[in-house]
């Protein structure tokens, strides 16, 4: 509760920036995954398969 009751002399600084860049790389995968699925779900597949693939070849090699 003190440092919620506490009073912050410089301000509150927000990183505008990175919290955009967060964003950004999360939500444009996402959408491009939602309008793939959408439009064709026999390529959404595919890509599933692919991405998989490549994930298992990854982690065979760390």
């Amino acid at each position: 509760m003190w440092m919620f009751s506490r009073s912050w002399g410089g301000g509150i600084v927000l990183p505008y920036v990175q919290v955009s860049v967060t964003m950004s790389t999360t939500l444009v995968p996402v959408a491009i995954g939602m309008i793939v699925v959408r439009y064709s779900e026999k390529v959404a597949k595919w890509i599933a398969r692919v991405s998989i693939g490549v994930e298992n070849v990854h982690a065979k090699k760390l």
